[in-house]
């Protein structure tokens, strides 16, 4: 019982991962906009640039962003209730 609790525990209070399928890092494009594809714990709150994107039962989630020319900061969160946050940084580069 007590092992449970402690698996259970950390479960609650440790960052959800997050899996960025889409883009790759650092990458250049002509684009003004890009699709932001990932997973995380479903229960998780997640964010890009600090706007609120949904997520599924399984805790996949899917955005699209609009890009400026010049280098472009990519930041996704995501965050349980009682968690620390977790966070990765995508630069997508726009040439005209």
């Amino acid at each position: 019982c007590l092992l449970y609790l402690a698996f259970y525990f950390k479960k609650i209070v440790l960052a959800p991962e997050i899996i960025i399928y889409q883009p790759d890092q650092n990458i250049k494009t002509t684009s003004n906009t890009i699709t932001i594809e990932g997973k995380t714990e479903a229960e998780a709150d997640v964010t890009i640039n600090g706007e609120a994107v949904l997520n599924n039962n399984n805790g996949h989630f899917v955005a699209n962003v609009k890009l400026k020319s010049g280098v472009n900061n990519l930041l996704v969160k995501a965050k349980k209730k009682y968690s620390g946050e977790a966070s990765i940084l995508r630069q997508i580069l726009v040439e005209p």
